[in-house]
């Protein structure tokens, strides 16, 4: 393939440019979820347990108190928690990469 103007050629097809976009995009998409993964194992058991029913099953506040024991208030603060830990963990992960 020929560029216009001084007669170089490309590098790559664009098609192989777009696939190597495709491929990195998710290898970037994959180490943002291990990294997220590892955060909320490193959670407190409360925080972990609120924020997988709430934000990854997709139960309700009194559903996560139902299944968990925990009053609504309880469930409120530990989500609260958790996504403040996360997010903490998150950007001091950032950080250091």
């Amino acid at each position: 393939m020929r560029l216009r103007g001084r007669g170089r050629e490309a590098s790559a097809p664009p098609a192989d440019v777009a696939d190597e976009d495709v491929k990195g995009e998710a290898l970037l998409r994959e180490a943002s979820l291990e990294r997220l993964e590892r955060a909320i194992t490193a959670l407190k058991d409360e925080q972990r347990t609120c924020i997988t029913l709430f934000h990854l099953k997709g139960l309700t506040y009194a559903e996560v108190a139902t299944r968990t024991g925990f009053s609504l208030e309880e469930v409120r603060s530990h989500l609260q928690n958790g996504r403040r830990n996360l997010r903490l963990m998150l950007n001091d992960d950032a950080d250091r990469n």
